[in-house]
C-alpha cells in the first residue's frame, strides 16, 4: 500500500471503482461526510439531502439508518448507492444498490467500505464496463 499525501480515500477510491464524484449534466456538487458519530448524537443527515453526490466513510454500520434519514430527508428511495469495499485492493469489490435495499437491509456489506450514493453511480458501467 502507498500513501500519497492530500488523495483523499473518498476521492481515490470511487474514482478507481469508476465513479466520479461530479460529471457534466449529472452531478455538480459532492460532500464527504462520516457515518459514525458519537453515541447519542442525533445526526442530521436532511443537511445533506439537496448535495448531488454524497460519500460516506465508515458509514457501513449505521447504513440502513443513514439511508432511512436520507429518504426521510427528501432523497428518491430509487436513488443508486455503491459501497466500495477494500477499494484499491486487489480484493476489491463495489456492491450497487439502492437507497430503500439499503434502508431495508438487504444489501449485505462488510467493513472496510466507501459509500456513495448519487446519480453518478450509474455512470460506473458506462465508464468502466468491464466493472462488474
Amino acid at each position: 500500500m502507498e500513501l500519497v499525501p492530500g488523495v483523499s480515500s473518498a476521492i481515490a477510491v470511487p474514482g478507481l471503482a469508476g465513479i466520479p464524484l461530479t460529471y457534466r449534466n449529472v452531478s455538480q456538487s459532492f460532500a464527504v461526510i462520516t457515518g459514525h458519530c458519537r453515541e447519542g448524537t442525533n445526526d442530521a443527515w436532511d443537511r445533506y439531502a439537496a448535495v448531488d453526490t454524497l460519500v460516506i466513510l465508515m458509514g457501513v454500520k449505521n447504513r440502513q439508518t443513514i439511508a432511512r434519514a436520507l429518504i426521510a430527508a427528501g432523497r428518491p428511495s430509487r436513488e443508486s448507492v455503491a459501497f466500495i469495499y477494500r477499494g484499491t485492493l486487489d480484493e476489491e469489490q463495489t456492491v450497487e444498490s439502492t437507497l430503500a435495499e439499503v434502508a431495508a437491509g438487504k444489501v449485505l456489506v462488510r467493513n472496510p467500505a466507501v459509500l456513495v450514493i448519487g446519480e453518478v453511480v450509474n455512470l460506473r458501467r458506462l465508464l468502466r464496463p468491464s466493472a462488474t
